[in-house]
């Protein structure tokens, strides 16, 4: 009888997700490089120290990676964000929120994203470098990839996520009596530009650890995140360190069908 083996070419999840923490650490080391303001554009708001309910707006800049950094509780207290122009491929927009204070849980209330539509989901990135739960309670729909690859995500949000999702385990809202998931759509918008940002010492993040010459790298292409020839999936083009955030996140949705369909047949 012919031995039975892994079959060739099956994706390496283990190898994959390790490289999508390095990334999530990496780019959680970024400094913030946008203000928040009021209504006014005239007061700028503290985003370490955001009251409850607050309306802030937020302009990002051409040619750059912008930077907004938020603790968990004042993520929370955004009632609405606004924004005055919509980022793009040179204006990616990457939102590193600190979990820290609460243990690396969070219970998210969505704020409401004015100004922008799904067109703008794949410039914008939510890292959760520390986070371990996330449950998506309610509010507005989401924009943008939820990267927490340490994080069980838990949507109840009956709000759609636009963009996509790069999390450890993926839960969709509890079953209701007629087996219905009482969670919103996932739309995909993978996200798509480079994250590339000087640390507070002046440096840019180092890449990403190349797994083991033992284990192959498996090539996982994302729609619309080409890489430059000769470059690998995931690495920034030219030799400066960078941090290319483009990963191709259809792996992690794979990843969510699958524990939705074990909860379903559970």
């Amino acid at each position: 009888m012919a031995s039975v083996g892994p079959a060739p070419g099956l994706m390496d999840f283990t190898g994959l997700f390790a490289d999508y923490r390095a990334r999530a650490d990496s780019m959680g080391l970024c400094p913030s490089t946008v203000e928040l303001t009021d209504a006014n554009g005239t007061t700028v708001l503290d985003p370490a120290n955001l009251p409850p309910g607050s309306n802030a707006y937020l302009t990002v800049t051409d040619g750059r990676t912008n930077v907004l950094r938020l603790t968990g509780a004042n993520l929370n207290n955004l009632a609405a964000l606004t924004f005055r122009n919509q980022p793009t491929a040179t204006a990616p927009l990457l939102i590193v929120v600190d979990t820290t204070a609460t243990g690396g849980s969070l219970t998210w209330h969505l704020p409401n994203m004015a100004g922008i539509s799904p067109a703008q989901a794949p410039y914008i990135i939510w890292d959760f470098p520390d986070a371990t739960e996330i449950t998506m309670a309610d509010g507005d729909s989401l924009r943008g990839t939820v990267f927490a690859p340490r994080a069980h995500l838990r949507d109840l949000d009956p709000a759609n996520i636009d963009g996509d999702i790069a999390v450890r385990s993926f839960e969709a809202g509890p079953l209701t009596a007629t087996g219905a998931v009482n969670a919103g759509e996932i739309h995909n918008f993978p996200f798509n530009a480079e994250i590339q940002c000087p640390t507070d010492n002046g440096e840019s993040p180092s890449p990403s650890p190349s797994p083991s010459p033992s284990v192959p790298t498996p090539s996982v292409p994302s729609a619309g995140t080409p890489s430059a020839p000769g470059t690998a999936p995931g690495t920034a083009p030219g030799s400066g360190p960078a941090v290319r955030a483009a990963a191709a996140l259809a792996a992690a949705l794979l990843l969510a069908g699958l524990a939705l369909l074990r909860r379903r047949r559970s």
